[in-house]
Order: C-alpha cells, then structure tokens, then sequence
C-alpha cells in the first residue's frame, strides 16, 4: 500500500508516474544538457555563408563551430571545404545552441508540474476518503482479510 501522507510514499507514486509518462529518462536529459554545456558558449549564429559561429554580442574573440576554411589535409586528398551545404542546416544548427538548453529546462518544468498536480490529487482524494490508497493488485487485495 501507498501512504500518499509521507514522503516516502510520494516519492515511491513518482517513480511510478515516471515509468509511465516519460520518453526520455532523467539519465538522458542529464546526457542532453552535459554535451549543451559542455559546446562552445551561445548563442550561435549562421553568417550566410556556411560557417556558424558564436554571436556577435558576446564578447570578442568569438568563436568559429563550424567552418568553411580549406585544410590541405583534407581538401587535397580528396575532401571538401563546402562546410555546410543547405541554409537550413546552418541554421538548424546554430538555433541549437539555444534550443537545446532551453527545451531540456522546459521538460524538466514541465515533470515537477506534472508531479506536483498529480501527487496533490491523490493527496486530496486519500484525505477525501480517509483510506491510504492500496496499489496491490485486486487478486492480492482480495485474498487479504484486513
């Protein structure tokens, strides 16, 4: 049984909620939010001609993430020096910078809501009925002269 008046009990009706509701573990939004923190400082920004790089507004130096320039290594034995080829794509990838942190923040928000509005009703319905809410299965429960 579930006693949704202690800690304890919240916190074991949290774990399953999470089981349940959610696609990415806590594990992979701390994965998630490790490599935005650990990539160059944002924002980012696309010049136009396929090089992405920090934003003019922080302070100078500002740093290149992606760039167009020819390295002979690569560029004389058969590599490229296009960088990124489609506008989109740059783009995509200097919003990222941002959008990452900002959406891993956003889910993160959105669980602890989640929790609490979820746990506050099953608060307020084990109050309601004066019962501590028995999450065995009914072939248990049943089986059990208490």
């Amino acid at each position: 049984m579930t006693d949704l008046t202690t800690d304890a009990g919240i916190a074991a009706v949290q774990a399953r909620l999470r089981g349940v509701t959610d696609r990415l573990t806590d594990a992979d939004l701390d994965a998630i939010e490790q490599r935005a923190n650990a990539a160059t400082k944002g924002p980012w920004e696309n010049d136009g001609g396929g090089e992405i790089g920090q934003h003019f507004s922080l302070p100078e130096p500002w740093a290149t993430v992606v760039s167009t320039d020819v390295a002979c290594m690569s560029y004389c034995y058969g590599g490229s020096a296009a960088g990124v080829e489609r506008d989109e794509d740059a783009e995509f990838i200097a919003h990222a910078r941002s959008d990452v942190p900002a959406l891993v923040a956003e889910v993160r928000r959105l669980r602890a809501e989640l929790d609490r509005a979820i746990i506050t009703e099953w608060q307020a319905a084990a109050r309601q009925s004066s019962a501590i809410v028995d999450d065995r299965p009914l072939a248990e429960r049943s089986s059990d002269p208490t």
